[in-house]
C-alpha cells in the first residue's frame, strides 16, 4: 500500500539532439544516473517506439514534467536558435515558443560542449547552467543538478545580523581618515606594479571571484582616468597627423592609452601565467569598448578612442601570450567577434577588423601610424620593459602575434574553394608593418614556429592539406611582398629575406632539424 504522505518523485524531460551515437549513450547514462537518485526521467530512447507522434510526445513531456533538461551541445543550441523542428529527432528540440509558453524557470541548461566559449539558446537569456562538458566535472555537476531537482538547499543563507555601525556615525576626523585611506588604496592600484602583484597573487591562489572583481575595478579606475585626461586635453586639439613627423600624434595617443596601464598590468599577469582560466577570460574587452562616463559624440578622434585603446591592449596582451607559449589563447583573442557600433552587420573577429589591427581615424587611417604607436609604447612604457620584457623582446612578441594573425588570414582564404589563388586578387586585412623589424622579427618567427603543432591543428581544422599549404603559401607570401613594396616603397622594403617565407617548409620539417 502506497504511503499517502510520500511525495511523488520529481519528473524531468530530457531534450537533446541526436548528434552522435556516443552523445545518445551519454544522455541515456545521465538519465540512468538521475533515476538511481529518485528522479523520474522521460526520454525518447525509453518512452517512444516506431510510429509514435514525436511532436506530441515532446509537448506532453515538456508540459507534464516538473523540469526540462536542455542538453546544450553546439548543434542543439544552433537548432533551438534556428527554430528547427519537423520530423524525427529534431522534433525533440525545444522551441523558443514552447519556452515562452511554459516559462523560463522550468528549463535547466546542461552544457556539453567542446568549444571554450560556452553558449546556451538565446531564448533562455542569461540562465544559470550546469556545465558537464568536462568529465571530471560530472559528479559535482550531477550533485548540483539533483539538489535543484529535489529542491534541496545545499547552503542555507545565514541569519541577518545587526548593523554594527548603527548609531555609530564616524566623527568628521574619522571620516577624513577613512577617505584618505580609500584614496591611498586607489592610488596604489593606479600603480601598474601594484596591480600586477595583486593579480599574480590572485592567479596563484586561483581566486576567480576576486580576480574578476579586480579586473572590473581596474577597468573602472582606468575609465575614470581616461575621462579626466580627455577633459584636460580636449580643449587643445590633437596634433595634425603628418607622415613625415608623426611622433607628436604618437605621444598624444600614448597619454590616453597609458590611463589603462593598471588594467594592462593585470592582464599581463594573466597572459604570462599561461592559465586559460584567467588568460582566457575576455570580458575586459567590453569594459574597454564601453568606458563608463565616455561621451560617444563629437570629433572622430574622441569617439574612436576606446577602440584605439583596445588595439594597443589586445596587441600587447597577445604578444605576452605568444611569449608565454600560449598561442591557443592568442588565437582566442584574435578571433573574438567585435560588432561595429555604426553598423547592424554581423560581428567580425578582431584580426579582420581594420580599426583594431591598426587602421583608424585616430592614426589618419594609416596602418603605418598604427604600428608607430605600438613602437612608441614599447619605448615609453618603462614599467613594462624594466620589469618583464626588454624592448627587443616586446618587438619580437608583437611580430609573433601579427604573424599568427597573418597565418589565420591565410587559413581563411586557403579554405575557400571558390577563391583563385593569385596574389593580385588578395587584399590583405592584417597589416604587415611588423616586417620592418630585423632581428626581433626572426625571434618572433621562432616563437611562432615553436608552436607548429598548434598551427598544424588549425590547418587540419580548416581542411587544409600539406599539399595546399606548399602550393599556396608561396603565393600568399608574394602578396605580402607586394603589400610591403607598395606601402613602404620609399624604404625599399620588399620582404625578400623575411623568415616566415619558409613557413610551409618549416611546418612539415622534422622538429629536430628546425
Amino acid at each position: 500500500m502506497t504511503d499517502p504522505n510520500l511525495k511523488p518523485p520529481p519528473t524531468v524531460f530530457i531534450s537533446y539532439s541526436h548528434d552522435t551515437k556516443d552523445h545518445k549513450a551519454w544522455v541515456a547514462d545521465l538519465g540512468r544516473r538521475l533515476r538511481e537518485k529518485g528522479v523520474e526521467v522521460v526520454l525518447d530512447q525509453w518512452d517512444t517506439e516506431l510510429g509514435d507522434d514525436m511532436p506530441k510526445f515532446m509537448e506532453r513531456g515538456v508540459s507534464d514534467s516538473d523540469r526540462v533538461l536542455m542538453i546544450c551541445t553546439e548543434p542543439y543550441v544552433r537548432k533551438v536558435d534556428d527554430g528547427k523542428g519537423g520530423a524525427g529527432y529534431e522534433a525533440m528540440i525545444v522551441t523558443a515558443e514552447l519556452v515562452r509558453d511554459q516559462g523560463l524557470n522550468k528549463f535547466i541548461p546542461i552544457l556539453r560542449q567542446t568549444a571554450e566559449r560556452r553558449t546556451t539558446p538565446t531564448c533562455l537569456g542569461i540562465r544559470k547552467y550546469v556545465d558537464l562538458s568536462v568529465d571530471r566535472n560530472f559528479e559535482d555537476g550531477l550533485q548540483e543538478l539533483l539538489e535543484t531537482i529535489h529542491k534541496v538547499v545545499a547552503t542555507r543563507k545565514p541569519p541577518l545580523g545587526p548593523n554594527p555601525f548603527q548609531n555609530n556615525t564616524p566623527s568628521p576626523q574619522k571620516q577624513k581618515e577613512q577617505n584618505a585611506l580609500a584614496a591611498q588604496f586607489i592610488d596604489e592600484f593606479a600603480n601598474p606594479l601594484t596591480a600586477y602583484s595583486t593579480a599574480k597573487r590572485l592567479i596563484e591562489a586561483r581566486d576567480h571571484s576576486s580576480w574578476r572583481r579586480l579586473v572590473l575595478a581596474l577597468a573602472t579606475l582606468s575609465a575614470e582616468r581616461l575621462v579626466i585626461w580627455k577633459t584636460e586635453r580636449q580643449p587643445s586639439a590633437p596634433p595634425s597627423i603628418s607622415q613625415d613627423k608623426p611622433e607628436p600624434v604618437w605621444e598624444y595617443v600614448a597619454e590616453g592609452v597609458n590611463c589603462y596601464d593598471p588594467l594592462l598590468a593585470c592582464l599581463v599577469a594573466a597572459a604570462e601565467s599561461n592559465d586559460r582560466d584567467f588568460s582566457g577570460q575576455l570580458g575586459w574587452i567590453d569594459l574597454v569598448l564601453e568606458p563608463k562616463g565616455w561621451e560617444k559624440s563629437g570629433n572622430t578622434f574622441w569617439t574612436e578612442f576606446p577602440r584605439t585603446i583596445l588595439y594597443t591592449l589586445h596587441t600587447r596582451i597577445g604578444s605576452v601570450l605568444m611569449q608565454s607559449g600560449a598561442a591557443e589563447q592568442a588565437l582566442k583573442l584574435l578571433t573574438t567577434p567585435i560588432r561595429d557600433p555604426y553598423s547592424s552587420s554581423n560581428a567580425v573577429p578582431i584580426y579582420l577588423t581594420h580599426g583594431l589591427m591598426g587602421w583608424q581615424e585616430v592614426f589618419g587611417t594609416t596602418c603605418c601610424n598604427g604600428w608607430g604607436v605600438l613602437e612608441h609604447l614599447v619605448e615609453k612604457t618603462a614599467w613594462l620593459k624594466d620589469n618583464w620584457q626588454s624592448e627587443d623582446t616586446q618587438r619580437a612578441s608583437l611580430a609573433s602575434y601579427f604573424m599568427l594573425a597573418t597565418f589565420l588570414e591565410f587559413c581563411r582564404e586557403a579554405a575557400r574553394a571558390d577563391r583563385a589563388f593569385t596574389p593580385e586578387n588578395w587584399q590583405l586585412d592584417v597589416p604587415q608593418d611588423y616586417c620592418r623589424l630585423t632581428e626581433p622579427l626572426r625571434a618572433g618567427y621562432t616563437l611562432l614556429i615553436d608552436q607548429r603543432s598548434f598551427l598544424l591543428r588549425i590547418l587540419e581544422k580548416n581542411g587544409i592539406t600539406e599539399a595546399q599549404v606548399r602550393e599556396t603559401w608561396p603565393k600568399w607570401f608574394t602578396a605580402i611582398q607586394a603589400w610591403l613594396s607598395q606601402v613602404y616603397r620609399r624604404y625599399g622594403l620588399r620582404g625578400g629575406s623575411l623568415p616566415h617565407k619558409a613557413l610551409a617548409d618549416d611546418l612539415y620539417r622534422d622538429p629536430l632539424k628546425l
